[in-house]
């Protein structure tokens, strides 16, 4: 009896030891280096993993490769590439663009291995149609880190949250787990959510009443709540979300507030792409409601149309 518990207890560490093993030998890629990209590349290389970066401008690629990505003021040098140069060779492909780069992203994705993982950290939900042809397994992360970016190598952390992981497909789960069992840490916390593309569809909600109303009247997110005729909108969009995507309206309301007392003096993603006179997510955010629940969500087809308006605006 002794000498069987000794040998599990042997076979334990070897199984241990080969895991940990294999936590190092991760190859992972992060597509997109803006603030979310950043960030995790960040984390994930400061755990020892071996992490690679790819980005579509060649600025950026200049400027990383030089400077390296700097969070709070500690820097990291990674490998990175254009994703024109997208290697086969990595084991998980975080995709960290914007949603608005994505279809020019799909060709490169649709060459990957069916023994590839993809886990697509965007805002909005999945789009299963243009997934078509793409190989490699899907995963879903959601990303609750308030993060802003200062250029094309720097960010800083203005909120602390986590990383929330799942599979739309319950047999991948097993894959997930142990992705996030060997990424997860104590500043970078990571959970597996088993149902996602609820866990997705909530931040979609909050994404749809923050984003919008900041861009279109050019504010911070606590400004939402100080201004009673701002507030009156943000309480329309988020009713009409809940009712579409079957969530508690009441629940959603209560985490939409929190979020803007404590990110008052933050700047949406959406505000600085209109500041910069780019073309926001607008139309994977409030526009999928609209597509998708045309008869139930009015408000958000005009704050849609207003913020288009708002992007040709600010292109003269």
């Amino acid at each position: 009896m002794k000498s069987f518990t000794s040998n599990r207890m042997i076979n334990l560490l070897i199984s241990h030891a080969e895991m940990q093993k294999g936590a190092m030998d991760m190859n992972i890629a992060v597509i997109g280096m803006g603030a979310v990209g950043m960030f995790m590349t960040h984390h994930i290389a400061k755990s020892g993993l071996d992490v690679t970066g790819y980005v579509r401008r060649e600025d950026q690629l200049v400027e990383l490769k030089e400077k390296g990505v700097q969070l709070d003021g500690e820097k990291i040098h990674i490998p990175v590439y254009s994703y024109t140069d997208l290697s086969d060779e990595h084991d998980f492909y975080i995709i960290a663009t914007k949603k608005t780069a994505t279809k020019t992203l799909y060709p490169y994705l649709k060459k990957l291995k069916a023994s590839s993982n993809l886990v697509f950290v965007q805002n909005g939900m999945i789009d299963e149609d243009e997934l078509k042809g793409i190989l490699a397994n899907i995963f879903i992360g959601v990303f609750d880190h308030g993060i802003t970016r200062y250029g094309n190598t720097e960010i800083q952390q203005k909120g602390a949250g986590q990383l929330s992981l799942g599979s739309m497909d319950d047999k991948r789960n097993i894959a997930v787990k142990q992705f996030v069992a060997q990424i997860n840490s104590p500043i970078f916390p990571v959970i597996f959510e088993q149902n996602i593309e609820r866990r997705q569809a909530k931040k979609l909600v909050i994404n749809c009443i923050i984003n919008p109303l900041t861009a279109i009247f050019e504010c911070f997110n606590g400004e939402i709540l100080e201004n009673s005729y701002m507030k009156r909108l943000a309480a329309k969009l988020n009713e009409e979300a809940c009712e579409a995507l079957n969530l508690p309206s009441k629940e959603m309301w209560e985490k939409t507030i929190a979020i803007c007392e404590k990110t008052a003096r933050n700047k949406s993603s959406m505000f600085a792409d209109i500041e910069s006179g780019k073309r926001t997510e607008i139309a994977y955010l409030n526009g999928y409601l609209v597509n998708q629940f045309p008869n139930i969500v009015p408000t958000h087809e005009a704050i849609t149309l207003l913020v288009k308006a708002k992007e040709i605006g600010h292109k003269r």
